[in-house]
């Protein structure tokens, strides 16, 4: 192999000073003759070939025998001979210089298919630059590529081209078990199914998987995915350094059951702390778990280690300088176990017995690709979509058994099936379909819709079930709740009525417009989306009832009779009353909000402009749900001291108190991003790191044990402090419901998406559509109330303001269509001038040749009339 150059090492420097005055690594290599290499040494560069190989294992396999007879080594003059490694003669005689020949080719061949391809593949081993690491590390990066050398031989993986790093491996990923012992490279391939040694050598070398590799996989189930993070668990409990990074695409980004296993019942002996990347700039990394061990140093207590599970790896973007500070941060505490208090100016202190978890999403629009300074430090698994056959599986599971716990008769066995394969036909073709553009950058569709899709049918009951229809018109009413009501536009709507149109008659077996006839009111027998509007569940419509049951609205008059009377019952109970008109569009969406309360962990993000309903609505929804409602009251002087105590009063409302609570919050409140980040992290893990104080949080856990031991045995805690705030995040968790009021407009509301994604994913969209004209004449005829004029004057009346104000509208979009047009005009105006400058560029460009001639032409009768002119000056 020769001489691999590294920089100066701190120790020992002159012992790896070559002949050739640099610092290297003196490296042999002994290759097969098919290339693959048999054995690696490393040496420092001063050290001679022959007592590299004296001091070598394979001498001594040679010299006992342990290597059968009739082997032999091929070496340079630098080596003796030995009866098993054959050298070339110094001074050969006519008869061995044949052999001598014989010997160089041999050699020559290998050299260049061996030591030439090895180069080729990995240019960190190229002598035109140094390797920047210390000695050690130095020699692992050499097995290593001796490991992945042997691999591609194995794979018939071609040479990558110039300047050109080929990450594509023809077969999905498998286990990959080195073990490098006494300079050999020992390599198995493991197919998926055998796993009994991927815990015993994953951590011995650790081996990169690319981003495209990791896409080329093509099946990873159920199962697999369980074994992994808990072989991998099992391996690095033992080894500091090394970390876990769970790669999976956006459709089967499901964090919270990888964050579930970390946590479950069955790994005692760790501690772990949640968080989201967005906030590790922001937040004191240590604060859930520090426990002082000396000054400036900070770890677990003493018999645990600290699992850290860091959520969207890949979310922060690029500052302005283009790094990624968060990255950094984290990649600086794997290399060196530092971070930083940032209460104490900004004091270095060193963290202990603590492990790296990570997940991220695959490459897509406003992901960061992580660096490899980073990436290197983390053992890579990938997770794949789940297959069709998988989410049906699952997903027809849940809903058996609540047939089977809420008592339903048989008869609705059949309707498992259809509802699962309907929901995943509906999801499949919006994923597809419904894609995001800068306008609807809410479009992103995953598993956690499907599953709201089946919590909604969750919610029936046999008494209010009659027969198969009556749980497929819940289905409807369910898919239309999730991927109908985030739409923009009247196409996309459409789309979406006919997908589901489709859905009812190949997967349900019922034709749509009969199994919804009831809300065919002109009796045109197509149910319009006009007629959908008639299509409310709700669990209020009879408030004389003991038990609430989640049921179809025959009565839209008597509902909105029902809700004037619950916000009378508020205006008595409020500081701040409401004068609301509850119109059909206001009782759509106050059931929606109501319905998203309801559910388990259940948070609504509305989106709408200012005036639309959305705060009036949500709390009305939380009076008529009999939750607590806490607003943020903003002041000039409220900043981030004020928010962070408004934080602690709700989250010790939800976890020490019996009541659910409804934090609503707006987009006109945000003063500083922190505020988003402490509301993803609500939303994704249920807590906020670092938000309590040490004192405060064993207060909190004073305040569990005291409600864990009125539960049932079954289900009480240990009692150790971890415990008790594992029970008050689950509490939190599920009694706080997060309401946001968003607008759409500007480019602050796809931003915020983009930055931080549990707002969409952990979040159910409403979006607000303009007032219908129904919406506009109730309001009209109630502000004209107290109003004594005649009856048709009045309705002329209402007429007008109407009129008023859909005429504005449609003038505020010809007026947008107008300075499109002439923006667009304009565009095309450049583009064609572009063209045409490009086609004369292109013109000239052929013309140059020809004025070439041209000007040669000319100069050559210059010339000649020059000298014509000097001859007749000369005459004269």
């Amino acid at each position: 192999m020769g001489l691999i150059r590294i920089v100066a090492p701190t120790e020992c420097e002159e012992e790896y000073v070559n002949i050739e005055n640099y610092h290297s690594i003196n490296t042999q290599i002994v290759f097969v003759a098919k290339c693959k290499i048999l054995d690696v040494a490393n040496w420092p560069g001063s050290t001679h070939d022959a007592r590299i190989l004296r001091h070598s294992g394979l001498m001594r396999a040679f010299e006992n025998n342990v290597i059968p007879a009739g082997c032999h080594l091929l070496g340079d003059s630098a080596y003796p001979c030995k009866r098993w490694l054959l050298t070339p003669y110094l001074q050969p005689l006519p008869g061995a210089q044949a052999y001598n020949r014989a010997h160089k080719s041999t050699r020559c061949v290998v050299e260049s298919m061996g030591i030439g391809q090895l180069k080729r593949r990995f240019h960190v081993l190229h002598g035109s630059g140094e390797v920047r690491v210390v000695p050690q590390k130095t020699c692992k990066i050499i097995l290593t590529c001796a490991v992945l050398h042997n691999i591609c031989k194995d794979r018939n993986i071609q040479l990558p081209e110039e300047n050109h790093v080929v990450e594509i491996l023809p077969e999905p990923p498998s286990h990959f078990d080195a073990n490098i012992f006494d300079g050999a490279a020992m390599v198995h391939i493991l197919p998926h199914g055998n796993k009994s040694t991927f815990g015993e050598y994953s951590d011995t070398i650790f081996i990169p998987r690319t981003e495209r590799q990791l896409q080329s996989s093509t099946r990873i189930d159920i199962v697999w995915d369980r074994y992994y993070p808990d072989s991998l668990k099992s391996t690095t409990r033992e080894k500091r350094g090394k970390g876990v990074l769970r790669k999976v695409s956006r459709n089967a980004k499901l964090p919270v059951s990888f964050a579930g296993f970390l946590q479950s019942d069955t790994n005692k002996e760790e501690l772990f702390a949640l968080f989201s990347c967005s906030s590790l700039y922001s937040l004191p990394l240590y604060g859930p778990f520090r426990t002082g061990l000396m000054e400036g140093v900070y770890g677990p207590p003493v018999g645990k280690r600290c699992v850290l599970f860091v959520d969207d790896l890949n979310l922060p973007q690029t500052d302005a300088f283009g790094t990624h500070p968060p990255l950094e941060l984290l990649r600086q505490l794997v290399d060196h176990a530092t971070w930083y208090d940032i209460r104490k100016e900004v004091e270095p202190i060193r963290l202990e017995d603590m492990q790296l978890v990570s997940t991220m999403s695959l490459r897509e629009r406003g992901r960061t690709t992580l660096t490899p300074r980073l990436l290197r430090h983390f053992n890579v698994v990938a997770l794949n979509d789940f297959d069709d056959t998988t989410i049906h599986s699952i997903f027809s599971k849940i809903l058996l058994w609540h047939l089977d716990t809420r008592g339903f008769s048989k008869m609705f066995d059949p309707c498992i099936g259809e509802i699962v394969t309907g929901t995943l036909d509906v999801y499949r073709s919006a994923a597809i379909n419904l894609r995001p553009t800068p306008s609807r950058s809410h479009y992103i569709f995953n598993l956690r819709d499907f599953f709201r899709v089946i919590q909604g049918v969750l919610l029936s009951v046999p008494e209010t079930m009659e027969d198969l229809r009556s749980m497929k018109r819940l289905w409807v009413h369910e898919i239309l709740r999730v991927f109908y009501d985030r739409l923009v536009d009247t196409k996309d709507r459409q789309w979406l009525l006919d997908r589901v149109s489709s859905a009812c008659s190949i997967h349900l077996n019922e034709d749509f417009h009969q199994l919804l006839a009831d809300l065919d009111h002109d009796s045109s027998g197509q149910v319009t989306e006009s007629d959908l509007r008639n299509l409310v569940y709700c669990d209020f419509a009879d408030p004389k009832s003991e038990s609430r049951h989640y049921v179809q609205v025959e009565n839209l008059e008597g509902l909105r009779s029902v809700v004037e009377g619950y916000l009378h019952e508020f205006n008595n109970m409020s500081k701040k009353p409401m004068n609301l008109v509850m119109f059909k569009f206001a009782l759509e969406h106050l059931a929606r909000i109501c319905r998203v309360l309801r559910q388990p962990r259940g948070h609504a993000m509305l989106v709408g402009v200012g005036g639309s309903g959305r705060h009036s609505l949500t709390r009305l929804a939380a009076h008529i749900t009999d939750y607590e409602l806490f607003e943020v009251e903003m002041s000039r002087s409220y900043g981030i001291t004020e928010w962070r105590e408004d934080l602690k009063t709700i989250l010790k409302k939800a976890g020490s108190g019996e009541q659910h609570i409804v934090f609503l919050f707006s987009d006109t409140q945000i003063k500083e991003e922190i505020f988003l980040e402490a509301i993803s992290s609500i939303l994704s893990i249920g807590e906020i790191p670092g938000l309590f104080p040490t004192d405060e949080k064993h207060t909190m856990c004073d305040k569990m044990r005291n409600i864990d031991r009125q539960r049932d045995k079954s289900k009480q805690t240990d009692g150790s402090p971890g415990a008790l705030w594992t029970l008050f995040v689950e509490r939190v968790r599920e009694q706080l419901h997060v309401v946001l009021a968003f607008s759409p407009c500007g480019e602050a509301f796809r931003n915020r998406l983009r930055k931080f994604p549990a707002l969409l994913s952990c979040c159910t969209i409403d979006w607000f559509q303009s007032w219908p004209e129904d919406a506009l004449e109730a309001v009209a005829l109630r502000l004209l109330q107290g109003v004594e004029l005649p009856e048709e004057t009045l309705k002329g009346c209402v007429s007008l303001c109407q009129y008023f104000h859909t005429s504005t509208q449609d003038l505020s979009d010809r007026e947008v269509k107008k300075l499109e047009c002439r923006y667009t005009t304009g565009l095309a105006r450049l583009e064609e001038a572009e063209t045409s400058v490009l086609s004369m560029q292109q013109e000239l460009l052929n013309l140059q040749p020809i004025l070439l001639t041209k000007t040669r032409e000319v100069e050559d009768k210059m010339a000649v009339v020059e000298k014509r002119r000097q001859e007749v000056a000369e005459v004269r």
